[in-house]
């Protein structure tokens, strides 16, 4: 694919509010002893909990509500690393060897936005160590199942049979207005010889696309379900529209388009056909069967486990 998937899956994408979506609650006290939970057979800790939500448990008391947040975290990352491992034969995830290699790898760029989101984290009192196993555990699942699943034969095969239109990527540029007049008159100006360039750079809605030109090569459905179909149809070498979206009129032009002529031929470069869109999907579909079918067991003191709200329910009488 053109870029890196945007994954849309909850609390599976890192995301800095994650360090701040723990509400204040009231104060219950709280066993340092035991495992606060259970997923398919191993332990969570109580002192990783208190670690990540930022609490002190040699207070005595804590907030039931912070420590039950950040358990309900813990938890779900447990579920998708068993997940990981028994689905797909990945290794330990949350290693410090692996999360090591995975920080190595990683662009500068990428490193820094995760480094603020840690900064904040540890601002609010939460510890750095946990802070940075939780976080980066979480982007290094992300990239290793898309990995797995992107390069799954069955996956591949039945895309590449049932579905061929997904694999179809273009070359493409691309003129924004606000209305279906504006649109006919850009395809008027462009039929009498004046240039695709100067005129989107004139009056063109996306500026942050120079000359109109969209991204290249991608799936003909990165650029949503209203404007797939034209992608697919339009005759290449030709101006095509005006074509509605949510975004306004389009006038396009289609400079190629291209599929996979063979399944061998997919399965050697899954990523420059399959979109990010189709991965969204399937990793959104993998997530939700993981939790449906973990194991999960939490300290009766602490609550149980609801499964229809990816959380904690609070046991009766608890604040």
């Amino acid at each position: 694919m053109s870029s890196t998937p945007q994954l849309t899956i909850r609390r599976f994408v890192v995301i800095a509010s994650v360090l701040a979506l723990f509400a204040v609650g009231c104060s219950a006290g709280t066993s340092t002893m035991g495992s606060a939970a259970v997923v398919d057979g191993t332990a969570i800790a109580d002192d990783g909990v208190y670690a990540l939500a930022g609490l002190d448990a040699e207070e005595g008391t804590v907030s039931a509500s912070e420590f039950r947040d950040a358990l309900s975290l813990l938890i779900i990352q447990q579920a998708l690393l068993h997940a990981a491992s028994t689905d797909f034969g990945l290794g330990d995830l949350s290693s410090p060897e692996a999360i090591d290699a995975f920080v190595q790898s990683l662009p500068p760029e990428q490193q820094q936005n995760i480094q603020i989101s840690i900064d904040a984290g540890v601002a609010d009192g939460r510890d750095r160590t946990a802070t940075e196993q939780y976080l980066y555990t979480q982007q290094l699942l992300a990239k290793e199942v898309s990995d797995a699943i992107l390069n799954d034969p069955d996956l591949l095969a039945s895309i590449y049979n049932n579905n061929p239109e997904l694999l179809v990527t273009v070359c493409a540029s691309h003129i924004l207005v606000g209305t279906e007049e504006e649109a006919t008159d850009v395809m008027a100006r462009l039929e009498a010889g004046e240039d695709f360039a100067a005129i989107a750079a004139e009056v063109s809605l996306d500026q942050q696309s120079p000359g109109g030109v969209l991204p290249c090569p991608v799936s003909v459905y990165s650029f949503g379900q209203e404007l797939a179909p034209a992608m697919l149809g339009a005759p290449v070498g030709e101006i095509t529209g005006p074509v509605l979206s949510p975004f306004g009129f389009h006038v396009l032009f289609i400079d190629s388009r291209d599929q996979p002529e063979s399944l061998e031929e997919l399965v050697m470069e899954p990523s420059r056909w399959v979109s990010a869109n189709i991965l969204d999907t399937e990793l959104t579909t993998w997530y939700n069967g993981v939790l449906s079918r973990a194991d999960i067991t939490v300290r009766s003191q602490i609550g149980t486990w609801n499964s229809e709200a990816d959380a904690i329910t609070p046991p009766p009488s608890s604040p």
